[in-house]
């Protein structure tokens, strides 16, 4: 009797370290599935920072070129500011032609500015004021 108690708990510990190390490989398997997930994250933020970086620069590349774009445009609207001020003071002298033609190159130059828009205006009332 004590034979088959000693063989059936030494049975009992070969099954339950079976199932341990059935257990423990399991484990093991899931644990390297969870790495190969922890690299490509990694390898996924990685790409991704470097492409946050890629793009900060392009901003900043970007804000350089507006800024540029910005000091061109206040300077091509002083230009066409200047151009109003020498048709109007043709205008205020009289000489309607010169005028006129100052406000075309206006128009020419810088045909969607809101300038433009007022020389036309300014063009057809010199054009009146010529044929009186």
């Amino acid at each position: 009797m004590k034979l088959i108690l000693t063989l059936f708990s030494l049975l009992i510990i070969i099954f339950n370290t079976n199932a341990q190390d059935s257990r423990l490989e399991y484990c093991k398997h899931e644990v390297g599935q969870l790495e190969k997930k922890v690299e490509t994250l990694n390898k996924l933020m990685l790409s991704q920072s470097t492409e946050v970086f890629e793009l900060k620069k392009e901003i900043i590349v970007l804000r350089q070129k507006n800024q540029v774009l910005d000091q061109q445009n206040a300077q091509l609207n002083d230009v066409a500011i200047n151009m109003i001020n020498i048709a109007i003071k043709f205008e205020q002298e009289k000489k309607y032609t010169e005028a006129m033609e100052i406000y075309k190159l206006l128009i020419k130059s810088y045909p969607s500015s809101l300038e433009a828009a007022s020389s036309r205006i300014q063009i057809k009332d010199l054009r009146n004021n010529i044929n009186k």
